[in-house]
């Protein structure tokens, strides 16, 4: 059985060494995690709010963090973190298998050279 931690994720920009706004989506063995305060399914019926979240295409979901996430994420599995922050940044893809008692976790995402 897999331990489940409230993970603290901050992505950094490796030029500035700070925080930076990015989309992520974050892959499981058994599906997707979701950044705490997000919906796990996009509202999409009129008039309903949809926060900082993308349907991309074939159903994949994106959520816009300002730099610093909090979830709930297992130990002792891979689990494949996706950045993305526009044109002038080089799309990331990380695996991370985090280890017992691991609460905090460290991303970056490259600019363009």
């Amino acid at each position: 059985m897999t331990d489940r931690l409230t993970v603290h994720l901050r992505v950094l920009d490796a030029r500035t060494h700070q925080p930076t706004p990015v989309r992520l989506r974050i892959d499981l063995p058994e599906g997707r995690a979701v950044p705490f305060g997000r919906y796990a399914e996009i509202p999409h019926g009129r008039g309903e709010l949809v926060g900082a979240q993308l349907l991309a295409e074939k159903g994949i979901v994106w959520y816009s963090i300002d730099g610093s996430a909090e979830l709930e994420l297992p130990t002792g599995v891979p689990i494949t973190f996706h950045l993305s922050k526009g044109p002038a940044y080089l799309p990331t893809q990380q695996v991370v298998t985090l280890g017992p008692g691991q609460i905090t976790l460290r991303l970056v995402i490259q600019p363009h050279a």
